[in-house]
């Protein structure tokens, strides 16, 4: 009897790890699946260049700065550390410098999406250690920044790591601002300048104080910063709003003025008040306000302490998302002009062809990308030909493959190509069968908008007169 009892606790015992073990692979599952659009972010161990025994802890400590500074400023996946620093032992060899083809290795094999990556040396001689890492984004293929801090091998060297963290993050949230879709109000930071000065003398330090201010500001967290003037500029605000935001600003009427700014979209703002030699900042964000001050002649240190901690307590975190890839929309819309020449029997009697071309490309599916053509001719006189206008249509199937600064897709359809061709004795009308293939390489200079450029070939079936064109496109990109 005690040894079913001993049984029947063990399959109970069993049965609730099964349950745990299950619930947990449930909510990671969950988790993943509503974070999908998240950036896998892998941090490496740095690689100690000089195998120096004495300086293995910043091997660790760099990667935990740069992840604990990136945990407070962004949200993202955090790639598992140890598949990481395989695959950067695997592929990394010591080399003078990390290259794009190895960074893409070891963030194919870590399955990263933003690998930071880096080493460190000890310059003996100099009594210095040099630090260098840098970002690399997959989709894009490329790096997106590169750091470099030297410290004396002293104490200064663990705010030396600190500083490099915060310049790796800021490098980060500078290509989050770029990659990110949105208005431009989602990523304004208004400094906000009270006129609580009586004399110009006070301006004149108030206005000093602020341009201080926005470089700092600009250089912890990369924005669009302003004053409330360049404000009322910029967004051609009317002068009755004017009057009315620079009353409360006098009043400091804190509430009020964060309403006021809402009203045009930023909830986002720091409210600088400067009088009686003290800076008072209020930084103000949709759910949250904090206040920070310091004495006009502060350190810099001391502002930046301020700045960052008014910062911590109100600044939402940045999603750092996947970046788009070469086709991430739904319709790519080609709309341009080409130029061609004809081969083969009656296409070599006609002249160069030019005329507008259109070409739509649809994503369906990854792996299924239908493509629509169609393009107009007007033939210049060659010849007995005195002139011939006519257009073809084909539909067909592409892929698309590159990056999101770039793309090219080839594709291959069938359709039809009709003409009227006009000679010095009479005109005929053609209907004929043909096919078509190609490539369009597309440089994407913006998130909706790009240029490409596209050659194809055109096989017109007539069994008597078969014709062979060449063509060429310009063509101006929108994305759907």
């Amino acid at each position: 009897m005690a040894c079913f009892r001993k049984y029947a606790l063990l399959l109970c015992l069993q049965a609730a790890l099964f349950a745990s073990a299950k619930g947990s692979l449930w909510a990671v599952n969950t988790q993943n699946k509503e974070n999908s659009d998240l950036a896998r972010v892998g941090i490496a161990r740095f690689a100690n260049t000089e195998n120096d025994t004495d300086y293995e802890w910043v091997e660790t400590s760099l990667p935990e700065a740069i992840s604990n500074s990136m945990h407070a400023r962004f949200e993202f996946i955090g790639q598992d550390d140890a598949l990481v620093d395989n695959a950067f032992r695997t592929h990394y060899q010591q080399s003078e410098r990390i290259t794009v083809p190895t960074a893409a290795k070891i963030a194919a094999a870590s399955q990263t999406d933003i690998l930071i990556i880096g080493k460190f040396r000890v310059d003996h001689e100099n009594s210095e250690i040099i630090m260098q890492a840098v970002i690399y984004n997959t989709q894009g293929g490329r790096f997106i920044g590169q750091v470099e801090e030297r410290s004396e091998v002293n104490n200064r060297i663990f705010k030396q790591i600190d500083t490099m963290a915060s310049s790796i993050v800021s490098v980060i949230y500078q290509y989050a601002l770029q990659a990110n879709k949105g208005s431009s109000y989602g990523y304004l930071r208004l400094l906000v300048l009270v006129p609580s000065f009586t004399t110009k003398e006070e301006r004149a330090q108030a206005e000093s104080e602020l341009l201080v201010l926005k470089d700092e500001l600009a250089r912890q967290t990369p924005g669009n910063y302003m004053t409330l003037f360049e404000f009322f500029e910029r967004y051609k605000v009317a002068e009755t709003e004017q009057v009315k935001a620079l009353g409360l600003a006098t009043r400091k009427d804190r509430s009020r003025i964060k309403a006021w700014l809402e009203h045009y979209g930023v909830t986002d703002a720091y409210l600088v008040f400067v009088s009686d030699n003290k800076v008072n900042i209020t930084a103000v964000s949709a759910t949250k306000t904090a206040q920070v001050s310091y004495a006009v002649g502060a350190t810099t240190e001391e502002k930046q302490k301020a700045l960052q901690k008014a910062q911590s307590e109100v600044g939402m975190k940045t999603a750092l998302v996947k970046e788009d890839g070469p086709f991430s929309d739904i319709l790519n819309l080609h709309v341009g002009i080409g130029a061609g020449k004809g081969i083969l029997e009656s296409g070599n009697r006609i002249g160069v062809m030019s005329g507008p071309a259109v070409h739509a490309s649809l994503k369906l599916w990854r792996f299924f990308q239908p493509q629509f053509r169609f393009e107009g001719y007007y033939a210049f006189q060659q010849g007995q030909l005195a002139g011939m206008m006519g257009a073809s249509a084909f539909g067909g199937l592409g892929y698309t493959a590159g990056t999101s600064r770039w793309s090219v897709t080839p594709f291959a359809a069938g359709g039809i190509f009709t003409a009227r061709v006009k000679t010095d004795i009479d005109q005929i009308y053609v209907l004929l069968p043909s096919v078509s293939a190609g490539f369009l390489f597309t440089w994407h200079i913006r998130p909706g908008w790009g240029i490409s450029f596209s050659a194809s070939s055109q096989y017109a079936h007539d069994p008597l007169a078969p014709a062979l064109f060449f063509t060429g496109t310009l063509a101006s990109v929108v994305r759907f």
